[in-house]
């Protein structure tokens, strides 16, 4: 694991301890979509503020969702930060929402993405990425301890045989592909991971996918063999054998 890898880790359980009491409360608060709403918007500034402190401590640029960015600055290093994807997951106690960190530095007049760090914390699994290094999960509960598993895309290249997830676009979507089996859990680093550990073949997003997840997306898929495609508003991330097939639509 590079050493920006294991800060990024670091800072995120750090400024993220606080948010496994707010999951729980939430399971125990009586279901209000308002007074829902409005914990959940506390919870994610007040991590906002705290992923701000550890990270600042490395890089002044900071980038949020709700920023702007322009890859063309002059920046040597930023860090891209989404707080929590998918915090209607959150606000309901679902436990499919994430916190994402991805590293861009500087190389050859280009910043790149150079890490990515995914952390379920009511899961309890980190996934990590870096260039040219591969894409790993971490993962301790009830049931495993082990770290440092590498994750690699599925080898299924059978369209009818496929799992497809879907999140921010409508099925219909993928009714020319012929995908049968569809899935949708809210939450785009959730899906995103899927497809990365080979649990699914395809995920579907919206080509409004923020800023802030579509580099982490970038590296991530890419270094689990992924292969990405920019097609008629929306970006699908497949193994190699589906997004051949997947070319002809």
């Amino acid at each position: 694991m590079q050493p920006i890898t294991n800060l990024l880790i670091n800072a995120l359980r750090k400024a993220v301890k606080f948010l496994h009491r707010d999951f729980l409360e939430l399971e125990m608060l009586q279901k209000n979509s308002v007074r829902n709403e409005e914990f959940c918007k506390r919870s994610y500034l007040k991590l906002k503020t705290l992923l701000c402190e550890e990270l600042q401590k490395y890089t002044q640029y900071l980038f949020f969702p709700e920023d702007k960015f322009d890859l063309n600055n002059n920046y040597e290093s930023v860090f891209l930060i989404n707080p929590i994807d998918s915090p209607n997951n959150f606000a309901r106690s679902i436990p499919f929402f994430a916190i994402s960190v991805t590293y861009l530095k500087r190389n050859q007049e280009v910043l790149i993405p150079t890490s990515t760090v995914i952390y379920f914390p009511a899961l309890n699994e980190i996934y990590y990425a870096e260039k040219g290094k591969g894409a790993w999960i971490e993962k301790n509960n009830l049931n495993s301890n082990y770290q440092g598993l590498r994750l690699r895309v599925s080898d299924n290249a059978d369209l009818k045989n496929c799992l497809a997830i879907i999140e921010g676009v409508n099925h219909n979507d993928l009714e020319e592909i012929e995908v049968d089996n569809i899935r949708s859990f809210g939450s785009l680093c959730y899906g995103a991971t899927l497809v990365a550990s080979g649990k699914a073949d395809l995920i579907c997003l919206s080509s409004l996918l923020n800023f802030t997840l579509y580099y982490a997306f970038e590296l991530f898929i890419k270094e689990a063999g992924g292969i990405i495609i920019d097609s008629s508003g929306k970006f699908l991330y497949s193994n190699r054998y589906i997004a051949k097939k997947l070319k002809k639509y």
